[in-house]
C-alpha cells in the first residue's frame, strides 16, 4: 500500500520542524569562527628568529629609518655627571681602572665584551641610584627569552634579549630577579634594552618585539661590542605596525696610544656611562631638551 504524500506543512515536520533549522546569519558566523581558527595553517604568520633577522626583515616589519641621533657635547655637565655616584667601589675612577685592566688583561672576543659592558653598567647604576629619591633601583637581566607578535599580528618575533635592564622600585626589582619575566616589566618598571654586537637589525628586532612585549610606544636601546657603543630610539607607530628609529653616532672609549696600540679614554668612558644612565631613566620617553643627544635633521634648502 502506498503511503499518502504528506504536504508542504508534514513533509517540515517530518525533518524536525522549522524550528531546527540554522539560520542563515549563525551559519556565517559558524563559518567565520571556522575560518579564523583555520586561517594560521593556511596563510601562517612568520617567525622571525631575533638572532638571524635581516635588513630586508627589518623594512618588512615597517621599521624605517629615521633622523639620526646627534650627541650633545657639554664638559662642564659631564664634569658634573662624573661625580655623582662616587662611592669607593664604582666611581668614574673606579670604572676607568677597571676597563685599563681589562683592555690589558682579556683576550678580545665576543664573550669577553661582556665584561667591559658589565663594568659601565655598574658605573650608570651608581648614578642612578645617586640620584634616586623614590627608592628605586637597577637591576640587569640577561639572556631573557621573548616571544612577541608585532605590527597588529603581522609577524612574530622570537629570541632573546640580551640585556634587559630594569629600574624600579627595590621590591618589584626584588620580585624581578627571583623571577625574571618581562611581563613584570609591562607592569612596574622603566628598562632599557641593550644588544651585544654590532648587528643593528637584531638590535632593532629586540627593541620592537619589547615594545610589543611591555606595551610601550617608544623603546630605547643600545647596540654595543663593548668598545664601541650606538644608542638608538625606536618609536612604533600609534597603530603598532612598524616605526621610526633612530642611530647615534658611535662612541668609542678607546683612543690611539702610543705605537698607535689602543688605549682605554676616560673622557670617553664618562660619556658612555652617563648616556646610558640616561637612557635607562627615560626609556620609555621621547627625547626632550634635557637629553644628551637632539634629532640630526637635515632640511633641503628652500629655493
Amino acid at each position: 500500500m502506498n503511503s499518502p504524500i504528506p504536504d508542504e506543512g508534514e513533509a517540515t515536520d517530518s525533518v524536525g520542524g522549522s524550528q531546527d533549522l540554522i539560520p542563515v546569519d549563525d551559519v556565517a558566523d559558524m563559518v567565520e569562527s571556522i575560518l579564523k581558527v583555520l586561517e594560521p595553517k593556511v596563510n601562517p604568520r612568520p617567525v622571525f628568529s631575533l638572532s638571524g633577522l635581516r635588513q630586508e626583515q627589518i623594512e618588512k616589519l615597517h621599521l624605517i629609518e629615521g633622523p639620526s641621533l646627534k650627541l650633545i657635547t657639554n664638559s662642564r655637565r659631564l664634569d658634573e655627571e662624573c661625580v655623582r655616584g662616587e662611592d669607593p667601589l664604582w666611581s668614574h675612577d673606579t670604572l676607568y681602572r677597571q676597563l685599563c685592566l681589562l683592555q690589558s688583561s682579556v683576550a678580545r672576543t665576543e664573550a669577553s665584551a661582556r665584561t667591559f659592558i658589565d663594568s659601565i653598567f655598574y658605573r650608570a647604576a651608581a648614578i642612578l641610584s645617586s640620584r634616586s629619591s623614590d627608592g628605586k633601583r637597577v637591576v640587569l637581566g640577561l639572556a631573557l627569552p621573548i616571544e612577541a607578535t608585532v605590527g597588529n599580528d603581522e609577524a612574530t618575533l622570537k629570541g632573546f634579549v640580551d640585556y634587559a635592564i630594569f629600574y624600579t622600585r627595590n621590591e618589584r626589582a626584588l620580585s624581578f630577579m627571583r623571577d625574571p619575566l618581562l611581563s613584570k616589566i609591562r607592569l612596574h618598571s622603566d628598562s632599557v634594552f641593550v644588544s651585544l654586537g654590532h648587528q643593528l637589525p637584531q638590535s632593532l628586532g629586540e627593541m620592537y618585539a619589547c615594545s610589543s612585549a611591555v606595551n610601550k610606544k617608544i623603546i630605547r636601546g643600545a647596540l654595543t661590542n663593548g668598545h664601541s657603543w650606538i644608542f638608538l630610539l625606536l618609536k612604533v607607530h600609534p597603530n603598532g605596525q612598524g616605526g621610526t628609529y633612530s642611530v647615534s653616532q658611535e662612541i668609542s672609549i678607546m683612543t690611539p696610544g702610543p705605537d698607535y696600540v689602543l688605549e682605554v679614554n676616560s673622557n670617553a668612558c664618562a660619556q658612555v656611562s652617563v648616556v646610558l644612565a640616561s637612557w635607562i631613566e627615560k626609556s620609555f620617553d621621547d627625547l626632550d631638551s634635557s637629553e644628551w643627544f637632539s634629532p640630526n635633521v637635515q632640511f633641503a634648502p628652500v629655493s
